[in-house]
């Protein structure tokens, strides 16, 4: 399911559950960590996705990024982060003008993600027995940052996790904890 999240200050929220995102990228190359969850949670979704736009003064903070959580003969939780710079042109319905906008992730960015699957692990636990990657991504020229993709794969293993009848408005809480909106 999709939605759509228009919140104060001209931030918008785009997010996908149990949906791919339309930012699907072949990795040039993969960094890989195997994660202990510090408490098992159950997840109820297998993919989620979310694609950020916040302005911050002169700027506008921008990234999309999305997970699979896949059933794997593990114990505990192996992350995987697929990293091409090189992709194709992205066009965001979120994003203004102004910003070149490309599919994939950069290595910078790849740090970032697994920083955010660390929080999530801290502040909620993680799924266990399972492959997290993710797949989906799309990044900007100027508004992206390793600090954007940290917050953003926070949030999207978190949405992994959220109750399945969960409301826009709990969505929206998440947001507001990780993002501070």
């Amino acid at each position: 399911m999709k939605y759509l999240l228009n919140l104060n200050n001209g931030r918008h929220v785009q997010l996908w559950t149990d949906e791919a995102p339309p930012a699907d990228f072949s990795a040039s190359t993969v960094v890989k960590r195997f994660v202990t969850p510090t408490r098992v949670v159950a997840a109820s979704r297998r993919i989620a996705a979310a694609e950020v736009v916040v302005p911050l003064g002169g700027m506008i903070a921008y990234g999309l990024l999305g997970v699979e959580l896949v059933n794997s003969d593990v114990d505990g939780l192996e992350v995987v982060v697929s990293v091409n710079p090189e992709g194709a042109p992205f066009k965001s319905s979120l994003m203004t003008k102004g910003e070149k906008m490309s599919v994939g992730l950069i290595d910078e960015y790849a740090e970032g993600v697994l920083k955010g699957v660390e929080k999530a692990n801290d502040i909620c636990g993680l799924p266990s027995g399972g492959i997290l990657r993710f797949r989906w991504a799309a990044h900007g020229l100027y508004g992206s940052s390793r600090m954007s993709f940290e917050k953003l794969s926070n949030l999207v293993v978190q949405l992994l996790t959220l109750k399945k009848d969960a409301t826009e408005e709990d969505m929206t809480y998440l947001l507001d904890r990780i993002w501070r909106l």
